[in-house]
């Protein structure tokens, strides 16, 4: 069976017009990039499909490409092309509108004339997808950008009113200071004579040591549970945030006006792959994978997903 759709479609992207005999002319019109001065927003190139049904004459292209494709004939090529346009036909009449693969759809329009409206899918940019519409930066931004972050980055020192100055220290530092000093204190009044009087040197030596090793183990306590025991909860803090982080680019395949033409999209697209719409605005998208961007590239250069859909792009929603 042959598919006039995918020969439309793969005309088009080496051809400025591909005429479907007896229906009409698919016309691809490139659009230079331009620079929106007013809104500082720089649009790039980019193609649009337009449909003239008046250009219907039979100039050969679409036959040519079904002979390579199928490795017959010019005539047997041209004869069936004539038994698919005629099951074209056949289907207007029946449902009033036809989809042109991953271009659009034909349909009646007033006076029993034929309409095309295309899919806002990046397969009428083929030579151009990747490229997002994005705004510039003026220079005043950018120097308000830098002041900001300097200033973010820049140590703050509070004054007290006594004119003193207010110097912070490190909690386990702290800690840690204090055990030396009152291991060191301990130490030198072990070493220091307390005199003849044995009595005496016993009855000191005894409760003062029995304090050194009490005072020593609250604070290696202190310490180890302060260094240890936040760990779980700020392991389960940055859990929390990995499962709120969004993902950064989606594999887009087409892109249309509402949901129920990306719901009609994906009834009609022929793969096995799992399709998903993700509406931002007055625009809905369908889409095969998200993530990060170097994913999505990897996925989307693959051959066979490239050939399955030729017009996927990468989709990078604006934060």
């Amino acid at each position: 069976m042959t598919n006039i759709s995918q020969h439309i479609e793969f005309l088009l992207r080496r051809h400025d017009c591909v005429i479907l005999p007896t229906i009409g002319a698919f016309i691809a019109s490139y659009r230079a990039a331009h620079i929106n001065n007013e809104w500082g927003i720089i649009t790039p190139p980019k193609r649009e499909i337009y449909f003239n049904a008046s250009i219907n004459n039979n100039d050969g292209l679409l036959a040519n490409s079904i002979a390579r494709k199928n490795r017959i004939s010019f005539e047997a090529a041209n004869r069936l092309l004539l038994q698919e346009i005629e099951k074209i036909r056949t289907h207007l009449e029946h449902e009033k509108e036809y989809s042109v693969g991953k271009l659009g759809i034909i349909h009646y329009g007033k006076e029993a004339n034929l309409d095309f409206e295309p899919f806002k899918s990046d397969v009428q940019y083929n030579s151009h997808y990747g490229l997002l519409q994005f705004k510039m930066k003026t220079l005043a931004e950018i120097e308000n950008e830098n002041i900001s972050s300097v200033s973010q980055q820049a140590p703050v020192v509070t004054r007290r009113s006594d004119k003193n100055y207010y110097i912070p220290v490190n909690k386990q530092f702290a800690r840690y200071a204090a055990m030396f000093i009152v291991v060191f204190f301990a130490a030198i009044s072990l070493s220091v004579p307390l005199g003849q009087n044995q009595n005496q040197e016993f009855a000191s030596i005894v409760p003062i040591k029995k304090t050194i090793i009490q005072t020593t183990e609250e604070l290696q306590k202190t310490v180890v549970e302060d260094t240890i025991a936040p760990q779980p909860v700020e392991m389960e803090m940055a859990e929390k945030v990995v499962e709120t982080v969004a993902p950064e680019c989606y594999a887009v395949v087409a892109t249309v006006r509402s949901i129920k033409e990306a719901e009609k999209f994906i009834r009609q697209a022929n793969t096995d792959k799992e399709l998903r719409v993700i509406t931002i605005g007055k625009m809905s998208r369908v889409y095969t994978n998200c993530g990060k961007r170097d994913e999505i590239a990897k996925i989307i250069s693959n051959p066979e997903f490239q050939q399955e859909f030729p017009g996927a792009w990468i989709w990078q929603p604006k934060k």
